[in-house]
């Protein structure tokens, strides 16, 4: 369906769009272990300097499948809207036909800096004693990854998976071994894609 009403960037990408909900944040909470949320959640992870976060959602039988571990912030986003306006003094709002909320400046938005998409057995080296798999400087600690497939597999008996974290203004996709032990059961995947968002304003 054509969008009715329709903002781009000088770039060419779309912005605002009256036929998609735009995600809103809910939620930043800071987490130190595991964390759980809910599968209705889209959720960004944010590391603590060099401590690693990573997801596992390998816990079968969990109503919460986001599980997430390490010390770092959890910057959670929904599509909360409703067919009422906010209750904000000015700025901008979109509906779309049926008279739904798709769009409002007064809560924020994804702020999509790159998307990232690897194969880890063509991008491992070590740095500093990590194998990293993807690195950027983005000249502020400000990032967070939102992941949308992690890789599984074995490094030294141990199920592994991928884990970002902060080198000053570098943020890096480095291994970490899970919580789980054996890895003999595992059936190995390698390719990983998320989001790279900015928090600067969140």
């Amino acid at each position: 369906m054509a969008a009715n009403f329709l903002i781009m960037d000088d770039e060419g990408r779309k912005q605002v769009v009256d036929n998609a909900i735009d995600l809103r944040l809910s939620n930043t909470f800071s987490v130190d272990g595991v964390h759980r949320l809910s599968v209705f959640d889209v959720c960004a992870i944010q590391p603590t300097g060099t401590y690693k976060i990573y997801e596992d959602n390998s816990i079968w039988g969990s109503d919460y499948p986001h599980s997430f571990y390490g010390k770092g912030l959890i910057h959670v986003f929904d599509y909360g809207y409703t067919t009422s306006p906010s209750d904000a003094k000015y700025g901008i709002e979109v509906y779309d036909e049926n008279g739904k909320l798709t769009f409002s400046s007064a809560f924020l938005s994804l702020n999509i800096l790159d998307v990232v998409q690897i194969d880890i057995r063509d991008n491992a080296r070590y740095e500093n004693g990590e194998r990293v798999y993807w690195s950027k400087d983005y000249g502020h600690s400000n990032v967070a990854i939102i992941p949308l497939t992690s890789p599984w597999f074995a490094a030294d008996g141990k199920e592994s998976t991928v884990a970002c974290l902060m080198e000053g203004t570098t943020l890096k996709l480095a291994r970490k071994k899970t919580n789980h032990g054996d890895a003999s059961r595992l059936i190995s995947t390698f390719y990983f894609e998320c989001l790279v968002i900015d928090t600067s304003f969140y």
